[in-house]
């Protein structure tokens, strides 16, 4: 029997598909980790950020860096916001 290279990549193609698909449904469990990675809270919710400045001056005789970031960000809920939460 003899493959041909199209046969083969169509092999290939839905082999690596079927693959895919087991390794996500078997990762359906959210660890703490992924809640602290990216979920949307109340201290994520009400700000959007659409801009970062970056200061950077390294130090090099001390091996050392400083710095200073700016967030700049609109405020999409107004309220009683106390608490923006910045990974």
């Amino acid at each position: 029997m003899q493959l041909t290279t199209q046969k083969f990549l169509i092999l290939t193609f839905f082999s690596l598909l079927v693959f895919t698909q087991r390794g996500f449904s078997q990762r359906s469990r959210y660890t703490h980790q992924d809640t602290l990675r990216g979920s949307i809270n109340a201290e994520r919710d009400w700000w959007d950020v659409y801009k970062y400045n970056l200061h950077v001056t390294p130090v090099y005789s001390a091996k050392t860096i400083s710095g200073m970031t700016e967030i700049l960000f609109t405020i999409k809920k107004e309220g009683n916001q106390k608490i923006m939460q910045i990974d």
